[in-house]
């Protein structure tokens, strides 16, 4: 388990290793992908799961908010790239990357792009 996880009181329910942690923009929502393909969003204040997504078949491997924060980004060792709505808690948008699994994301939102 992650020591983040324990200091902040989250670790209550939590049996996966995870793959990634990550901070909303705002700080107050962590998403934290693990190695069992499951992303959970939690939030910091109540510190409490605030929405599980499932969709990915291999680990997560990066994850990231959007900068409005009602859109995250998932990459998996299974090749895909999903983006999540948040408020649904949906997967809208799957990319693939071909035979090799996505390692890693970066937004860049001058430009819109998102690289993974």
């Amino acid at each position: 388990k992650s020591f983040l996880f324990v200091s902040i009181g989250l670790s209550s329910g939590i049996n996966a290793e995870y793959g990634v942690l990550r901070y909303d923009p705002s700080g107050t929502r962590l998403c934290s992908g693990s190695l069992d393909t499951h992303v959970v969003v939690w939030d910091i204040v109540s510190q409490s799961g605030l929405v599980r997504l499932k969709g990915h078949k291999g680990p997560i491997n990066d994850c990231l908010f959007l900068k409005s924060a009602s859109v995250l980004v998932t990459a998996s060792k299974d090749t895909y790239i999903k983006l999540w709505c948040l408020e649904s808690q949906h997967c809208f948008e799957t990319l693939t990357n071909g035979r090799d699994e996505v390692r890693g994301l970066v937004y860049r939102p001058l430009v819109q792009f998102l690289f993974g």
